[in-house]
């Protein structure tokens, strides 16, 4: 499953871990080459939005792979 995110597609199935920091950054890590991206938002209730976003789609993952 991809994504489109400034203007990138993120193939969900790589990425292992995603961090909320500083109050302006996502960090997206994924597993080739222990790479990252940060996507900044210049206020907090945009970040949180992005967050929660972000959240939903790799629940959601989760739980059909899992098949609950």
């Amino acid at each position: 499953m991809f994504i489109e995110m400034d203007n990138m597609l993120i193939n969900l199935d790589n990425i292992t871990n995603i961090v909320k920091f500083d109050e302006r950054f996502i960090r997206i890590y994924f597993f080739a080459g222990r790479d990252f991206i940060d996507i900044e938002e210049e206020n907090e209730r945009e970040l949180n939005k992005t967050w929660e976003w972000l959240r939903e789609i790799c629940l959601g993952r989760e739980v059909s792979k899992n098949g609950k």
